[in-house]
């Protein structure tokens, strides 16, 4: 009996203990829901402040995408920095950090090394310098985006989860990170052409230059826009010693993580409107959430400003309308339409770094760039040299002069794509855009398409894949942006296309440089896909985006 009884209480007794286990688990659930319910921004409110100049709206559609309504520019930038806050501040937190060499303050000492190859471009010192020689229009319109992000924190009651995961707190927004977000694109975009001059002069070192033209022949896949062909590789393979091909042999080769951008444009010639059409995706690598952000701005300026694109003046305001994707943290419509034009990039792959042998005896100071860890701080040097930061690789020093170091490499110039009515416009600002050398395609509803490179490109002309001698590099040019660029308008055959390969001929090619171009079969495939057809609509752009096929 007393047996019986003893199992009855154990099984009460495991019931009750069950009982108290869902219970605790399900208060744990109802808080973490909680929690993170209280991290989430309200979509539905009113809110006051003293930054803008009349009442806007931000609106979200089925898509998420942010659709603006402001009396002004500069409240619309206040707008998008307000909603980018709501949505996207850790990613924009990231960036900036990112560029700046910051990220082991959040992530401690694993981040370590990665702020420290970011530290090298000292890029934190670089974007206060820019932001104290920008036009005071552009300062004003980034403090009036500043306000936007910072009233959007402010207003949070609960730190969002990535926060509350990594045990840190959010900062304060101000107006150089925005430079530094651009910046974050520069080292995405660029940073391989840095490395690859610097392996390709390991590669000369070690194995002459006969085993660097093998690397960087041309491919046999060019589609340049005029056709041109740079010549194949005719020499030998090289040689390698035997113990060599054995050592490479039993290394693992990871697989690389391939991205890839494409576009592509017609002009009026071969649409039904009479319009000419533009399809741009930009590939960059996969991340949660993704590095765009959909938005709309729709905004008036004043008869004055838009005179020299509309004379005389119609009316004492001119509404515009701006469709397209933004990247948290800077307050422009990136790619995008604002109804009479459109725009979008590819990374151009120009040569756009050079490194720079430098003698021991060459001057080198060292700066000190503290590095905050969660609770620490790790004193890193910097030695700078007056061709740039200085590495020592193989016991041999080498100076970097990139056009991210430049005074020219960052601006707002690119707001100044969203009222720009036509092709030549547009084109005409390409070198003012302070952003990574991009191809730039273009369109407008008056049927005309154009290519150029748009960004900061330095003047100097004698790119070159390997490192310089002092006495090559050309210091004064380096401090000029390029003044021309090339452009292609409405070419015979009415077709544009790009795709991280050489659109340059094969003579700019010389004086731009190869900062590693693809293979070129993307952009082969996308111009033979366009010359089958003689006519188009959204529906064939649509389908050659989603053209899956590999043709080699």
């Amino acid at each position: 009996m007393s047996f019986s009884l003893n199992r009855v209480l154990q099984s009460k007794f495991t019931k009750y203990s069950l009982a108290i286990v869902l219970l605790l688990v399900g208060i744990i659930i109802l808080a973490i829901y909680s929690t993170l319910r209280l991290s989430m921004p309200s979509l539905s409110a009113t809110v006051v402040s003293d930054d803008i100049s009349a009442p806007l709206t931000i609106e979200r559609d089925t898509l998420g995408t942010a659709i603006i309504t402001a009396s002004n520019r500069k409240d619309a930038a206040y707008a998008l920095g307000y909603a980018h806050s709501q949505d996207r501040f850790f990613q924009m937190d990231l960036l900036r950090r990112n560029a700046a060499g910051e990220l082991a303050e959040i992530f401690g000492k694993a981040a370590l090394k990665l702020d420290k190859n970011k530290r090298f471009h000292q890029l934190r010192m670089r974007a206060q310098n820019i932001f104290e020689q920008l036009p005071l229009q552009d300062k004003a319109m980034l403090s009036a985006y500043t306000q936007g992000v910072n009233h959007a924190l402010a207003e949070q009651t609960v730190r969002s989860f990535e926060y509350l995961l990594t045990q840190s707190s959010p900062r304060e927004w101000h107006e150089t990170d925005s430079l530094l977000v651009i910046y974050s694109m520069y080292l995405d975009l660029q940073g391989n052409t840095i490395k690859r001059d610097m392996a390709l002069t390991q590669l000369q070192q070690a194995f002459g230059n006969e085993m660097v033209d093998f690397l960087i022949q041309s491919s046999h896949h060019q589609a340049a826009l005029d056709d041109s062909q740079i010549p194949l590789y005719q020499g030998d393979i090289p040689a390698l010693e035997d113990d060599i091909l054995l050592s490479a042999i039993t290394q693992a080769i990871e697989e690389p993580v391939e991205v890839g951008s494409n576009n592509w444009a017609v002009t009026g010639q071969l649409t039904d409107s009479g319009r000419a059409m533009l399809s741009d995706d930009m590939h960059l690598s996969f991340a949660v959430p993704i590095i765009w952000y959909r938005a709309q701005l729709n905004y008036q300026t004043s008869a004055a400003q838009d005179s020299a694109k509309s004379n005389p003046p119609v009316s004492d305001k001119s509404s515009h309308q701006i469709t397209g994707v933004s990247l948290p943290g800077a307050p422009a419509i990136v790619v995008g339409s604002n109804g009479k034009l459109a725009w979008g990039f590819t990374n151009s792959y120009i040569d756009t770094a050079d490194w720079i042998e430098i003698s021991p005896d060459t001057a080198i100071d060292i700066e000190y760039e503290p590095i905050e860890l969660p609770n620490d701080q790790v004193n890193y040097t910097i030695q700078v040299s007056e061709f740039g930061p200085v590495k020592t690789v193989a016991g041999v020093n080498y100076a970097l002069s990139w056009v991210g170091h430049a005074d020219y490499a960052v601006n707002m110039a690119l707001l100044s794509l969203e009222t720009a009515e036509t092709v030549e416009q547009a084109s005409a600002l390409a070198t003012e855009i302070g952003i990574p050398a991009q191809n730039m395609l273009l369109a407008d509803n008056q049927g005309n398409a154009g290519w150029t490179i748009a960004g900061a490109v330095p003047a100097r002309d004698n790119p070159s894949n390997t490192a310089q001698s002092p006495s090559n590099f050309q210091s004064s040019k380096w401090q000029l942006q390029q003044a021309v660029m090339p452009e292609v308008i409405n070419p015979d055959n009415q077709r544009i296309w790009t795709a991280n390969s050489r659109v340059l001929s094969s003579e700019e090619q010389l004086r731009f440089g190869d900062g590693g171009y693809a293979l070129g079969a993307r952009g082969v495939q996308i111009r033979d896909r366009l010359l089958a057809s003689s006519n188009f609509s959204e529906a064939d752009f649509y389908q050659l985006q989603l053209d899956n096929e590999a043709l080699f």
